[in-house]
């Protein structure tokens, strides 16, 4: 065990002294290497580039096409009036042809490739902002599990000490072995812990290397707020979203990409008209050498009036091509909505749990100082130590993980938002604005193709459960007779007895029940003041009723109200905050339901009696509480 501890002590003595003197990198420095080398970014690029010129090649039909053609050759001669004869022959050509028209081919294909241009970019776009959003996750990860390595090793630090403590103190006769062995184990799950951060760190620094192109830097700097460009109206974030998101824009292109096929594949079904010319030269040698030449100009036209239905075929097959990619669109649709929604709940969400998640932190905090310095005087065991310290631990790595959930969160909604680059102004050099590539936002209109439906779901901590209220015993009616029988001899007549079973030999009270023991009474009850105030909600007058109800059927008990309040605050702040909410109760019930002032005594303990832990807000909600006991049973008396 000694040598293991000096072990890591080394390890962690060589990983806090290796600093490089290497310049800060910041995260819109990483994530533009990241979009400029990445190969999928690249691959897109590229793809994008293709597009380009695939366009300009189609826009080669409007113009003329000139071809020249030569040849030579043998060739055979015979007619009836010579001899057969034998001739070498040669022949050049020069021949001009115009498409005049081709059924619209030529425009809707030119249309058809510049939507696909289109798609081609809002991929590429697409793809810069998934792998910046990727080298913003991968930049958080490495900073994320750098600092939690660091709290594993300050809790590895911590879990020796407190073994070698230990083992002092069982050596000196001071603690049992067990203790020992409780602390052994504890010190070798810290190790654990630490091997399994530093393995974390390892695989995220991995993933690192792939999404960037190199080894992160040991000086990453903390990144700057996300929150700047995202709306607090969460519909309209959304519209822009749906405005602006590449992925949902490219399905959208692809969608006009698909119409301009359509009507692409109509131009079989009409007349192709072209005007040619053509100029021959041609000489022959033999027994007559002849020098031939021919010049045409022609307007031809050509129209199929039978291609076996492969034209219906490829109109029909267009067809389904645009309904499919419709469905691609809607699909895309649904995805933009659903990435978007998450990253925006998840957004607020985790605000709210990073404060919980400080307010836990600095509790467990508190109270691991606190048991150090009881255990220390023997007030604590060394299990109450052990789990403090393992609270603290957890609390402390709960709160950085979700720190930095909480900055990718952001992150996260701007690449919905097709915002993220924007916001880290990273982009790429000599990127073509939408207008240069010829972009017409004519006819889109992403109201009406996806609508910004949300869902609505608010986040409501389910109230205390309420009180199992007192039982209400009705007295039948009952005749003349009736009225005078006394079934168990307690001398109270039946019609007036609440309790008719009463065992012989046992007390009652006027109602005939038996009379209650002042160490058998006890009330809690459920009323929870706003914060720094007095003042009872409404909500409770049924709570303060069922204890004047109580008070009415025994008029010779009297009661203490107890104060009590949780840990916020200071110790004179609660202490007089206890003191007047049990005060206001009092007031309710000499005020509102006539119970005689002797008979109540109001008392304040501030944050004194816990009966839960103030590290949790459960436990809070129970330590605000007002009870009513049995004056005998309280410190005090009238």
């Amino acid at each position: 065990m000694h040598f293991k501890c000096a072990l890591i002590s080394v390890l962690l003595f060589l990983i806090s002294g290796a600093v490089c003197a290497e310049t800060s990198v910041n995260l819109p420095d990483v994530v533009r290497q990241a979009i400029s080398e990445n190969p999928e970014v690249q691959a897109s690029w590229h793809t994008f580039l293709a597009a380009t010129e695939q366009q300009t090649g189609a826009k080669g039909g409007y113009f003329p096409r000139l071809d020249l053609t030569a040849g030579t050759g043998w060739e055979h001669w015979e007619n009836s009036d010579f001899s057969d004869e034998e001739f070498t022959r040669s022949n050049v050509a020069l021949s001009l042809r115009q498409m005049v028209f081709d059924g619209f081919a030529t425009r809707n294909e030119v249309a058809r490739l510049g939507y696909a241009k289109l798609v081609r970019y809002y991929e590429f776009m697409a793809a810069s902002e998934n792998i910046g959003l990727e080298a913003v996750r991968a930049y958080l990860d490495v900073l994320r599990y750098r600092e939690l390595k660091k709290l594993a090793a300050d809790n590895f630090i911590q879990h020796r000490d407190l073994f070698n403590k230990v083992q002092e103190r069982v050596q000196a006769g001071l603690s049992r072995g067990v203790d020992l062995e409780q602390a052994s184990g504890r010190l070798a799950l810290a190790e654990s812990n630490f091997i399994t951060e530093t393995t974390n760190l390892y695989d995220v620094s991995s993933r690192y290397l792939r999404i960037v192109g190199h080894a992160p830097s040991s000086s990453l700097a903390p990144p700057e707020p996300l929150s700047a460009g995202i709306p607090s109206d969460r519909d309209r974030a959304l519209t822009i979203a749906f405005q602006e998101n590449p992925s949902f824009n490219a399905a959208v292109e692809n969608v006009r990409s698909a119409e301009a096929e359509t009507e692409e594949s109509k131009a079989p079904f009409m007349p192709r008209i072209d005007l040619q010319a053509r100029q021959n030269f041609g000489r022959s040698s033999g027994d007559f050498q002849d020098r031939d030449g021919e010049t045409i100009v022609e307007l031809v036209l050509s129209y199929n009036l039978l291609a076996g239905g492969s034209d219906l075929a490829a109109r029909r097959q267009s067809l389904q091509q645009l309904n499919s990619a419709k469905d691609l669109r809607e699909r895309a649709c649904r995805n933009v909505r659903q990435e978007f929604a998450i990253a925006y709940n998840d957004k607020d969400s985790l605000k709210e749990q990073l404060r919980y998640r400080n307010e836990h932190q600095l509790s467990a905090e508190k109270a691991r100082k606190a048991y150090r310095d009881q255990f220390d005087i023997g007030q604590r065991t060394l299990l109450d130590l052990l789990d403090t310290e393992n609270e603290y631990f957890e609390a402390r790595r709960a709160y950085v993980g979700t720190s930095y959930d909480y900055t990718l969160s952001h992150a996260r909604t701007l690449a919905a938002m097709g915002q993220l680059l924007n916001n880290l102004k990273v982009s790429r050099e000599a990127l073509p604005s939408l207008e240069d590539i010829g972009q017409n936002r004519t006819g889109i209109d992403p109201d009406s193709t996806c609508p910004a439906e949300t869902i609505d779901i608010t986040i409501e901590f389910p109230p205390l459960a309420a009180p199992v209220a007192a039982k209400t015993v009705v007295a039948p009616t009952l005749t003349a007779t009736e009225k005078g029988a006394d079934g168990d001899g307690d001398k109270v007549p039946d019609h007036l007895d609440a309790c008719p079973n009463t065992p012989p030999a046992i007390e009652v009270d006027q109602f005939g029940c038996p009379e209650i023991l002042p160490a058998q009474i006890s009330f809690q009850i459920n009323v929870l003041f706003p914060f720094s105030s007095a003042k009872i909600p409404e909500k409770y007058r049924d709570e303060i009723l069922r204890l004047a109800e109580f008070l009415r059927k025994h008029p010779a008990l009297k009661i203490a109200i107890e104060g009590h309040t949780d840990s916020v605050g200071s110790q004179e702040f609660n202490q007089s905050l206890s003191q007047k909410r049990a005060e206001s109760v009092v007031s309710r019930l000499v005020e509102k339901h006539a119970i005689k002032p002797d008979r109540l005594q109001a008392f304040g303990y501030g944050e004194d009696r816990p009966i839960a832990r103030n590290q949790s807000i459960e436990g809070r909600d129970r330590n605000r509480r007002v009870v009513a006991v049995p004056l005998e049973n309280n410190s005090a008396k009238l």
